[in-house]
């Protein structure tokens, strides 16, 4: 280890870099907001010389909703509908918006329109489930994305994530189906998959399922080529469980991944702050 990292980083600042990626994170939103804004325009003029168009309140309506202006697409919407657009689309969009708008009620409302029409479309299963989701009507919340899991093809991560979050929301305590939830998910989209493993370890953390826990840290380890923060956070979990002999082996297994660094990155902020944060966890830990 270099003798920078037996010291604590005396302080910190921001590089250029993040400055520059902020920068152009902030520029890439406005472009987007910008360009919807240009269409919104240009979707204004056509219904201008063309009044009746449904179809066209229908596309700006859309636009606006992309914006983030709800309460002027779901008026779009409503004109469209008013004018004979009253396709299976068009309720579906004006369904999010009113859900996106706090108006659950007439969300669920504008889904009936095209609910028995298309029984085996899987998003309008996993809309009615998140509208539902807003009126605490849980099991029927359940009940819908029992059929998304089953049938949706495409079906992704937040999809696993939003159906463990609604179990949870009607038993609080129920977490051995909200992990079955998430083992689904898993044997699904892939046993790698980062989003569902973390929300895997939170759960099985707040189940107090020690073992699967240190089992789920030792995944991390193992499937991860940069291992140093895995193992103090799985120093941290043995700590708090007081298992410190083993949390002890972990802080060194955790020295030793960082000395198997590259120089150059043993010197960033981050590894001297986690040296730093080693050290720190080690002075609790007691001597036999």
């Amino acid at each position: 280890m270099t003798p920078e990292l037996l010291c604590p980083p005396k302080g910190s600042c921001l590089k250029l870099e993040h400055f520059i990626f902020c920068f152009f994170l902030c520029c890439s939103v406005i472009h987007s907001h910008g360009n919807l804004s240009i269409r919104i325009q240009q979707k204004t003029v056509e219904i201008s010389k063309n009044p009746n168009n449904s179809k066209l309140y229908f596309e700006r309506g859309f636009l606006y909703q992309q914006h983030f202006e709800y309460g002027k697409a779901i008026s779009d919407f409503n004109k469209s509908e008013i004018l004979g657009y009253t396709t299976a689309l068009l309720y579906f969009r004006k369904a999010e918006a009113l859900l996106a708008n706090n108006q659950p009620l007439k969300a669920l409302e504008a889904t009936n329109r095209i609910f028995n029409e298309n029984n085996n479309d899987s998003k309008i299963y996993k809309l009615r489930a998140q509208i539902y989701y807003a009126l605490n009507e849980y099991s029927k919340a359940l009940k819908s994305y029992q059929y998304v899991l089953k049938n949706m093809k495409d079906i992704g991560p937040s999809d696993i994530l939003e159906y463990s979050e609604i179990i949870l929301a009607k038993n609080p305590t129920n977490y051995k189906d909200a992990l079955e939830v998430i083992e689904t998910g898993l044997e699904k989209i892939g046993e790698q998959t980062l989003t569902l493993n973390l929300k895997k370890l939170d759960y099985l953390i707040a189940s107090k399922n020690n073992e699967k826990v240190i089992e789920q840290y030792n995944f991390f380890i193992t499937s991860s080529k940069r291992k140093e923060n895995w193992y103090y956070k799985k120093a941290i979990y043995l700590r708090s469980i007081e298992k410190d002999a083993d949390a002890n082996i972990a802080l060194q297994q955790a020295k030793t991944a960082i000395v198997l660094l590259k120089p150059k990155t043993q010197n960033t902020i981050a590894i001297k702050r986690l040296v730093s944060q080693i050290y720190e966890l080690e002075k609790t830990l007691p001597y036999d």
